[in-house]
């Protein structure tokens, strides 16, 4: 958090950056603490862009944002970056939710990006695995999020960067045999799915 700050406050100057740093889910004293620091980061946001990549986290914030009615957009990728996934959820205008999206994907009405099957690794001392990937493809994954992300913010601004019409933008970057290929992006509405509990009135 210290060393983006600095980048940021750096390059980018007339730019106020607020630095908190927090291990959410911590069990070392830090009991009861996660939602009060969240509550601090998400006050009068007009945007939550989510790139942990972890599933958890990616249902814990795109609640959040619901619940304060904040556009909220994640992006991630792949194991061995062969591909990747952006979503954007506006409440009240977009049909489906976080859960509708991974209905979707579980039942592939919305494609899975590639990833390598070999691809995750086990750093010694490190609870989780996690993979590697060349870092010109992991950019276009974030900068096709940072799109989204400007759009969403330009929305109804004259004269501001377009807004996209779609929620789900899936990257192919690898093909099945894991042979590189050009830039392959399909998008989709994100649709409520049936079985979604976000379909049941309050």
């Amino acid at each position: 958090a210290a060393a983006i700050k600095q980048f940021l406050s750096t390059h980018y100057p007339y730019t106020n950056v607020i630095a908190h740093q927090h291990f959410i889910g911590n069990a070392m004293g830090t009991s009861g603490q996660d939602l009060k620091i969240l509550d601090e980061l998400l006050d009068n946001a007009d945007l939550v862009y989510d790139a942990t990549a972890e599933l958890g986290l990616q249902h814990l914030f795109s609640d959040l944002a619901a619940e304060r009615s904040v556009p909220y957009i994640c992006a991630s990728t792949t194991t061995g970056a062969w591909g990747g996934l952006i979503a954007r959820i506006c409440a009240g205008k977009t049909e489906g939710c976080w859960n509708c999206l991974q209905w979707h994907l579980m039942e592939s009405a919305i494609p899975t990006p590639p990833n390598d099957p070999s691809g995750l690794v086990q750093p010694k001392g490190c609870g989780d695995p996690t993979f590697t990937g060349a870092g010109c493809d992991v950019s276009e994954i974030a900068l096709a999020g940072v799109r989204l992300a400007v759009a969403t913010l330009c929305r109804g601004q004259r004269g501001g960067y377009p807004d996209f019409e779609w929620d789900v933008g899936v990257l192919a970057l690898r093909d099945a045999a894991g042979r590189a290929i050009a830039s392959r992006w399909n998008t989709f509405s994100l649709s409520r799915h049936p079985k979604c509990t976000c379909r049941k009135d309050p």
